[in-house]
């Protein structure tokens, strides 16, 4: 199917245990960062504790990189590879806890999300489109695309919470992008080498 369509879903990738354990991590990463906001902790501005907000989700707690997340990408590696027949290296891992009214719109992404997951781990459901395709995940449920190729989005999100996390992978050859161009797994998004990845692989579209 995959080969077919250039996505499809993998039912139950994870454990009800270890999707309720990375569910409640991403909501103590929120939970921590909005206390620290309001007791006007200088660490607040660290984007390495997330982030209340960005382009393509303004109301929502996001994080790049968090440990967790970036293990779970090594964790599920090998059934990606056997979903998508290649060869893979981890790039990087984006995380979202969604409010009520958030939208994503259309979109493509950029290179270092040549195969990307999207994984639902808790809160309410909310369908993610595929070419026009609507796919519905149950926590601890994924779904495998090309992410530069498969235009994707959600409608408005009706829910009162949505709790998904996004694992990116290169196919492994001399276009990766190992670790989004950061030192290793698990290391911030400031650690990364300057580039120009627009004029090699296209403008960065996240």
């Amino acid at each position: 199917m995959f080969e077919k369509n250039g996505y499809q879903i993998v039912r139950k990738a994870l454990s009800k245990e270890l999707t309720s354990f990375c569910c409640n991590a991403l909501k103590v990463r929120k939970e921590a960062l909005e206390r620290m906001i309001k007791e006007d902790c200088k660490e607040a501005e660290n984007k390495v504790n997330g982030t209340m907000g960005d382009p393509q989700a303004p109301d929502s707690f996001s994080i790049y990189s968090d440990t967790t997340i970036e293990t779970l990408s090594l964790l599920l590696k090998p059934i990606i590879e056997k979903t998508t027949k290649k060869k893979l290296v981890p790039t990087y891992t984006y995380a979202r806890v969604y409010k009520k009214g958030e939208v994503l719109w259309p979109h493509k992404d950029r290179h270092a999300c040549e195969y990307s997951i999207t994984l639902a781990l808790g809160g309410d459901k909310w369908p993610i489109y595929m070419d026009g395709t609507e796919l519905n995940l149950n926590a601890g449920d994924l779904a495998v695309y090309k992410g530069c190729e498969i235009a994707h989005w959600r409608n408005e999100f009706k829910g009162k919470e949505c709790v998904q996390c996004f694992l990116h992978y290169n196919e492994i050859n001399e276009k990766a992008l190992p670790y989004d161009l950061r030192p290793y797994i698990a290391t911030p998004v400031t650690t990364k080498k300057i580039r120009n990845l627009d004029e090699e692989y296209g403008k960065d579209s996240k």
